[in-house]
């Protein structure tokens, strides 16, 4: 055995014993991780790791390039840890690991680091100029001097040398500081959604030694609207630590001609140190125009007068020019200025000794240059700061003063981010990347700004124009002339505004009379909803500037990012406010149907006109209103239409203010009737674009229109990897989804809401949509219902649904019970995770409102197989056994094909190969009684081998055009074929080439699509695309033709090929090299191939491209094979003409004039196999002796001589034989019976009713002929033979009745049901809350009233009747009375007596024992001869005639009874809580007390145990009248009561 082979196989072993006392240890060793170099130095490293938990570690390294495998290893066991004794500029590989009780465990990757070059002694410059500095290509990153170190970002943000090979017009410098060299620059090669990205330049390290007043300086330049922030740190430990120097935020120059800045740093705090410098510079957010240059670089000897810096012109008038700056040290300085370009030694020198300070005596409207330096002593000055441009205002105008942004000075740009021209009195900063612009703009957005300018509609306006990007929402500030008021006694500036887009942030109007800016105005945010929105005016009072001359300053600031900001202003004006000022701010605070409130702010008046109509009305021929109110309304406005409203204040009679406004309105829709339904393929909805929001139903509503919104779409979301590939309905019609279009918009959810519902015609209400929300940046989706007041949230869906844009929809169902009978609107809030994101539409579609269905929905639809005339399919049902299938090729407008499906799964035969079927299914639950439609799933047949004539001309949606430069995302048809090993050079479908010099502007047609090789590789390459197996076959003279575009200089050729089954591939039948047109709107051109030698075989057809260099692309269209000569066409337009149970008749049509039509037919489900063969058979035809309920294939194709046409294959059934189910259902009462067939799938019924009668009737009426139980038989037939038989009992009953009779006993009250009712049980209502059963029943009842009362019965069949009757209640009689000696009026005793103690009672007879007799419960009697010796009787009878009877003598309540009567006291009366009772009479005994209420119920009864004063609680008695009854020795005394 070799050495060697031995050494393996000791290695082998060792790793094997290694391995095996790792794995039965008892502790596992820790990996460290995140090994990185945290500083280092010429001959150091310093390097630090995570993730162990020991002290001791094994290190080992080796210089890049060498087998670390034999490196030395060291123990260390300190962390972090210092390698030392390394070469200079030296990338060293370095591993470590941890040391373990039971052995080392294996490497990790190790980590590569350098050394720096040696160290560099102070002085030292560098201004990146050497040879060692190399300029990169396009997105490359160039060449440094290797001892400095740069680390880009993770997405490739670095540091590169500039000027860069494409400069950018919106950012960087235009040159280096020199004016020709080269410096260092922030460049992008890539693009992140994570921040913020970060990239370092870090220097040399730097001796400070022989410095006794270091100082750092450099020079830099950041011009762009993205720039966020430069830091500049300093470390004296090897880049271990930093300490942060100096921060520069946002961009520092207005324009790449600027001048550079100088930034000097002092670091005496590092004196005799070594230092390395670190430039950082860090992006918060999105952004293109972030160049930042530094250039001359030096750590050198501080200078004795160091200079100024931040120099900058504040403000100019015509003659005079303020700065500041940011002094070097001194308190002294001089400014020389003169034309542009002077010499900063020539030019006009002024001494200054105030900061900030001004020069005077300039000329207007003129552009100078300004240099300041630090004036430290008589011969001590600093070298000069600047140039400084800045340029004087003109001589102030005259007032009244309009500016309408019209004259020729004023001029729109030309081209996409351009800026025009302005009025050189006029002045605007900054140029980029949000700059005034003169508009309108060339290419007008859709989502942002004016239709047209405010003075005619059609001529010009200044509005705020993003150039690029930016992250630290930038502003924009346009300057007027300076104007003189003079001559105003009461100055008013008025301008017209119009503020559309969701990145808006505010528009501020500021005043400068010569004594600082004073914000005069803000307006926030959007003032418009539209770009057709009427502009606002903006009136502001200069009262405060009488005789003043003044300029104004208006600053647009936006959102961020966004380029949803263009703020335009028109029609400025300063003249004397009028004597009826106007009203502003017209808001519309709500609309109805058919009102409409508005609010505005008053001029002053306190009544107001309101003037509106159609939109573009005359304001002075509107509707007038006159309103005292502010809000005002508008009534009688029609549903659904649009408006606008003028309003005006109405100071005095004949003292009007002019109109102001519109303001433009939609009165809201009335309620829609449910069921309701909306799947957003109506032409309201108008999909959106990358400038368009597109349009919605008038009736929905949304919440934005811009940023992140909710919008039509139709087909794929433009945004790869979120969104549907097509809708639910159909695949090719509309949806909604939210969508994120431009920069800015922070809102992290959005709106759709509904019209008003009307749910009355519902009694089961639900809401059905269907949702796609495939994208990692969706949240949720909520859906909301709202009656009117708050929405209250139903249902959540929460995250992303699908995983491809190509996965099926969901259906989500809301019960809507709670809203029986209500009108509502639902709102669909979708939401996204966070602001910038661009993964997050979410779609919904197909909205429902309608009742619970009756018959559920068959679910988990699915397609199984699928066969070039067949697909099969599976569903879970709903619960039918039956269910119906609707199917139509995708995108298809003619009716859906319906068949009847009794299997599950279930196969459609008779397909045309090649095709794309949208396919539903519903449960079919009974006769009219169906579900909802679920679906649509989507099946291809197989493609098989096409029949001539062929064409494709690439238009269906099987042809689904991609995304970006390369297509991305493109699919072809799936019976054609590519390679699948790369995005790049390759053929897809395309609807224009985007390239600017190459391909085709549209396909041959003008509208459609086309096949296009994306040749994407700057040197030679090729590709090809192969159509579907195409039969030559019936013909004669076969040709291929097809359309071709051949523009771009990198193209070489386009080569046709066919691969054959009998005649072999890969043959070159077609090439056509070079380019054929000269541009990208040259016409089309077209060549053909014989296929002649092909005849009888079946081919491929490949289409070849070649090209040389990116400018290769080559499209093609129109292809098509036809037959040019003879034919034999086949037979058309089969038609069913008549189906029995066994047997089917149909017709067709014959193409040829000499042909034999041939027949085969066969089951379905036996297929081919089973096939009968007729030859010569003649239209019309019939098959009998068929089976029923059994598909046939039918195929006819005709013979012409040696021809043979295609064929015509169709499906054609029997009838179906379904099963018979005999069922019935029955009502009435008693002997009569009616009867109801439920039976299914019968054509005649046979009734059998107890033996006694028959009928063929369908629902029968029978009358039997009494009480018993019947046997009732029910025989189901349909016309091919099957029945069904159902037998039950059902028990009749005699006529049911409900008569009773009652009658009275002296306390109660006895009710009797009558024998004669037929009936097995009772039960009464007796009133007053008594019930009972049984046929006989008694009550007492507590009062005489009228008494309601029911008897119901019922029978052994069920029925019930009611019988309610009237009855006087009877309460027992109680006789009792009393009698006053009333003042005679002649001769005789006169005496009321009175029987209102008695209770019960209805009639009062009175016997006054002296042969004389009375009525009622007072009378009053005389007696002739005066006596107490009458015995009076009184009778007392109820109404039901019973009596009660008290008689005594007069004498028996004697005068003693009086006196003592008359001595008892009851008071107080009125009473509340309580009552005295006393008396002084001796022989008086009290015994019992009894109060009755006006009812004479008894509620208060109390007997008396003493005769000392008494005291009754009376608090429980309600308000009223009572009667106080007293019984004492001497007898009752009656009292009547007051209770408050």
């Amino acid at each position: 055995m070799s050495a060697i082979r031995l050494c393996r196989l000791n290695l082998v072993l060792f790793a094997f014993f290694a391995f095996f006392s790792q794995t039965n240890t008892a502790s596992a060793c820790n990996t460290p991780t995140n090994l990185r170099a945290i500083s280092y130095g010429p001959n150091s490293i310093t390097i630090t790791w995570s993730g162990t938990s020991t002290t001791s570690f094994q290190l080992r390294y080796v210089t890049q390039g060498g087998n670390i495998n034999f490196a030395p290893v060291s123990t260390i066991s300190s962390n972090p840890y210092t390698i030392t004794g390394l070469n200079t500029s030296t990338t060293y590989a370095i591993q470590v690991r941890e040391v373990c009780t039971s052995g080392s465990n294996p490497w990790p990757a190790f980590v590569l680091a350098t050394t720096s070059c040696a160290v560099q002694t102070a002085p030292f410059m560098a201004n990146f100029d050497g040879g060692a500095w190399v300029v990169g290509n396009f997105n490359t990153q160039g060449s440094i001097n290797s001892c400095w170190q740069r680390t880009p970002s993770s997405i490739g943000m670095l540091w590169k040398p500039g000027p860069p090979a494409f400069p950018n017009a919106v950012t960087g410098p235009s040159s280096s500081r020199s004016g020709s060299g080269k410096y260092m620059q922030i460049d992008r090669a890539g693009f992140t959604n994570t921040f913020p990205d970060t990239a370092i330049f870090e220097s040399p390290l730097v001796d400070l030694g022989p410095l006794t007043n270091p100082q750092l300086k450099f020079w830099y330049h950041m011009f762009g609207g993205s720039i966020d922030e430069l830091k500049v740190y300093v470390s004296s430990d090897l880049g271990q630590t930093y300490t942060l120097v100096q921060t520069l935020s946002g961009q520092q120059q207005t324009s790449g001609t600027d001048s550079w800045l100088e930034s000097p740093i002092n670091l005496n705090a590092y004196a005799n140190d070594t230092v390395r410098v670190r430039f950082a510079y860090s992006q918060a957010t999105i952004g293109f125009q972030n160049a930042v240059s530094i250039d001359d670089f030096s750590i050198a000897e501080a200078p004795s007068c160091a200079r100024p810096t931040q120099f900058s012109n504040t403000y100019t008038t015509n003659t005079e020019a303020f700065f500041n700056w940011t002094t070097g040290g001194a308190n002294n300085w001089q400014i020389s200025y003169g034309s542009p370009g002077f010499s900063v030694n020539s030019g006009t020198i002024v001494n200054l000794n105030s900061n900030p300070s001004s020069i005077s005596g300039l000329s207007p409207n003129t552009t100078y240059e300004a240099y300041i330096r630090d004036s430290c002593g008589a011969s001590d000055l600093s070298i000069w700061t600047g140039p400084v441009s800045f340029k004087t205002k003109c001589n102030p105008v005259s007032t009244p003063y309009v500016e309408n942004f019209d004259g020729s000075s004023f001029t729109p740009g030309v081209g996409f981010n351009t800026i025009g021209s302005i009025n050189s009195c006029w002045s605007r900063s900054p140029l980029t990347p949000f700059a005034w612009a003169t508009g309108p703009p060339q290419f007008t957005a859709t989502t942002t700004g004016p239709q047209g300018d405010h003075t005619t509609g059609s001529a010009n306006y200044m509005f705020t124009e993003t150039i690029g990007f930016s992250s630290n929402s930038p502003e924009a500030q346009l300057e007027s002339p300076l104007i003189s008021l003079v001559g105003l006694t009461n100055p008013q500036l008025t301008f017209y505004l119009h503020s559309y887009g969701s990145g808006i942030d505010n528009l501020k109007t500021y005043i400068n009379n010569g004594s600082g800016w004073i914000l005069k105005d803000t307006q926030t945010g959007q003032q418009q909803n539209s770009k057709t929105d009427s502009w606002k005016e903006i009136i502001i009072s200069l009262s405060s500037n009488v005789n003043d001359t003044i300029s104004i300053r208006f600053v647009g600031s936006k959102i961020g990012n966004s380029t949803l900001s263009d703020i335009a202003i028109d029609d400025v004006n300063i003249d004397e406010a009028p004597s009826c000022p106007r009203p502003q701010n017209i808001t519309l605070l709500g609309v109805t149907s058919t009102s409409a409130d508005l609010q505005w702010l008053s001029g002053g008046a306190n009544n107001w006109n309101i003037s509106y109509g159609s939109p573009g009305f005359n304001a002075n021929n509107g509707t007038l209103i006159n309103s005292s109110n502010n809000p005002g309304t508008i009534t009688g406005l029609s549903p659904n239409t649009n408006y606008e409203a003028y309003v005006r204040d109405s100071c005095a009679v004949g003292d009007v203010s002019i109109w102001t406004g519109p303001i433009s309105f939609r009165t809201a829709c009335n309620a829609v009737t449910a069921p309701y339904f909306e799947n957003f393929d109506g032409t309201a909805w108008i999909p959106s674009n990358f400038t368009s929001p597109g349009s919605i139903n008038a009736c929905w509503n949304r919440s934005e229109t811009g940023g992140y919104f909710v919008a039509p779409n139709q087909g794929a979301s433009p945004i790869p990897n979120t969104g549907p590939s097509g809708d639910n309905t159909s695949g090719s019609g509309k949806y909604i989804f939210s969508q994120r279009q431009g920069f800015g918009a922070t809102n992290l959810f959005t709106d759709i809401i509904s019209p008003q519902i009307d749910l009355s015609n519902l009694t089961t209400p639900e809401l059905r949509f269907w949702y796609h929300m495939f994208g990692n940046d969706i949240d949720k989706l909520e859906v909301a219902v709202s009656t009117g007041g708050a929405y209250t949230t139903l249902s959540t869906i929460t995250g992303q649904q699908q995983s491809t844009a190509t996965a099926a929809w969901l259906e989500r169902i809301v019960n809507l019970n709670s809203y029986l009978n209500d009108t509502i609107s639902v709102r669909f809030r979708f939401f996204r995770t966070n602001a910038n994101a661009f993964f997050g539409e979410s779609a919904i579609d197909d909205v429902r409102i309608d009742n619970s269905p009756t018959c559920p929905s068959p679910t988990n639809f699915n397609v199984n197989i699928t066969t070039t005339n067949s697909i099969n399919v599976s569903w879970t049902s709903g619960g039918a056994t039956n269910w119906q299938i609707r199917y139509r090729p995708v995108g298809s407008t003619s009716p859906f094909t319906i068949i009847s499906a009794l299997s599950n799964p279930f196969t459609i035969n008779g397909l045309n190969p090649n095709t794309n079927y949208e396919i539903f299914v519903q449960d079919s639950c009974a006769a009219g009684d169906v579900s909802f439609w679920t679906g649509p799933v989507f099946g291809q047949t197989a493609c098989g081998v096409s029949t001539l004539p062929f064409s494709e001309n690439f238009d269906n949606n099987t042809w689904v055009e991609g995304f970006g430069g390369i297509n991305f995302g493109d699919q072809i048809n799936a019976c054609w074929s590519r390679p699948s090993n790369t995005i790049n050079n390759r053929w897809g479908p395309r609807t224009n080439n985007p390239s600017f010099n190459n391909g085709p502007s549209a396909d041959a047609s003008g509208s459609g699509k086309f096949i296009n090789f994306e040749s994407s590789s700057v040197s030679a390459t090729n590709g090809i695309i192969s159509s579907p197996q195409i039969a030559i076959i019936n013909a004669s003279n076969p040709f291929l033709y097809f359309k071709y575009h051949m523009y771009g200089n990198g193209i070489n050729n386009l080569q046709v090929r066919l691969n054959t089954q009998n005649n072999g591939n890969n043959l070159t039948v077609k090439t056509i090299s070079g380019q054929q047109q000269t541009s990208k709107t040259s016409a089309w051109l077209e060549d053909s191939v014989d296929l002649s030698p092909y005849i009888g075989d079946t081919i491929v057809v490949i289409f070849r491209a070649q090209a040389l260099n990116l400018r290769g692309d080559i499209a093609v269209d129109e292809m098509r094979i036809e037959n040019l000569g003879p034919s034999c066409g086949a037979p058309i337009n089969l038609n069913l003409t008549n189906a029995t149970y066994n047997s089917i008749d149909f017709s067709w049509q014959s193409t040829n004039t000499s042909s034999i039509t041939n027949l085969r037919w066969y089951p379905a489900a036996a297929g081919p196999a089973a096939a009968t063969v007729v030859p010569n058979v003649t239209s019309p035809y019939s098959i009998g002796g068929l089976t029923a309920s059994t598909d046939y294939v039918i195929e006819l194709f005709d013979s012409c001589f040696a021809l043979a046409s295609n064929s015509l294959i169709d499906t054609l059934s029997t009838l179906v034989c379904d099963t018979v189910t005999a069922n019935f259902t029955f009502n009435g009462r008693f002997l009569r019976r009616r009867f109801q067939s439920t039976s299914n799938n019968a054509d005649s019924l046979f009734w059998q009713f107890g033996g006694l009668d028959s009928s063929f009737v369908q629902n029968p009426n029978y009358n039997f002929p009494g009480s018993g139980v019947y046997t009732i038989t029910l025989i189901a037939f349909n016309d091919c033979g099957n029945s069904d038989t159902i037998v039950s009992n059902i028990t009749v009953c005699d006529t049911l009745r409900a008569n009773f009779t009652n009658s009275f006993s002296n306390d109660s009250t006895r009710f009797f049901a009558n024998p004669g009712n037929n009936a097995t049980g009772y039960r009464w209502d007796l009133d007053d809350g008594f019930t009972a059963t049984g046929d006989s029943v008694a009550v007492k009842y507590a009062d005489a009233n009228t008494k309601v009362v029911t008897l119901t019965s019922w029978n052994a069949c069920g029925d019930t009747v009611r019988n309610t009757r009237n009855i006087p209640g009877c309460l027992p009689p109680k006789a009792d009375w009393t009698y006053s000696v009333l003042s005679p009026i002649n001769a005789g005793l006169r005496i009321q007596f009175d029987a209102s103690l008695s209770t019960g009672g209805s009639n009062y007879a009175w016997d006054f024992g002296d042969g004389n007799t009375g009525t009622g419960i007072n009378p009053i009697h005389i007696y002739t001869t005066p006596s107490l010796i009458y015995k009076v009787k009184l009778t007392v009878t109820n109404n039901c005639g019973g009596q009660d009877i008290k008689e005594f003598r007069l004498n028996q309540i004697g005068l003693e009874e009086y006196e003592a009567h008359a001595s008892i006291q009851i008071y107080p009366n009125p009473a509340d809580d309580y009552l005295n009772i006393n008396h002084d009479s001796p022989n008086l005994e009290l015994k019992e007390l009894k109060i009755f209420d006006a009812q004479g119920k008894l509620v208060l009864h109390q007997k008396f145990e003493s005769q000392q004063e008494h005291i009754i609680n009376i608090g429980k008695l309600g308000s009223g009248i009572y009667q106080v009854m007293l019984e004492s020795n001497y007898g009752y005394l009656m009292k009547k009561l007051l209770v408050k």
